[in-house]
């Protein structure tokens, strides 16, 4: 990825259709060729899945394509683990968006 890739949750990433994003959550479902996500705001985000997922974890992080109103098209993923503190994620998510330049 040449570009940034900002980090969402369920509030902001709608701000971003059309481009890519990270999303970071714990799988509460998949089936098929979907998955969805508990993100860091508690709030729920669908992945489309590439095909070549390898979701062995809890909780995951996502680069992917926002396609429409909480909707990704995973373009790959990383495996976090089964614990992970998703109030503390969704802090850098929050300092992430009033702070743009940190993060990149």
């Amino acid at each position: 990825m040449e570009k940034p890739t900002p980090r969402v949750n369920s509030a902001t990433i709608n701000n971003h259709i059309g481009h890519a994003v990270r999303v970071t959550g714990k799988v509460i479902s998949m089936s098929g060729e979907s998955a969805i996500l508990e993100a860091t705001d508690n709030g729920q985000i669908q992945v489309q899945l590439n095909g070549q997922s390898q979701w062995g974890t809890q909780y995951v992080e996502v680069i992917g394509q926002v396609l429409a109103e909480n909707t990704l098209k995973e373009f790959t993923s990383t495996n976090l683990g089964d614990t992970f503190d998703l109030t503390l994620a969704n802090k850098v998510v929050e300092y992430s968006q009033k702070c743009p330049e940190l993060f990149v």
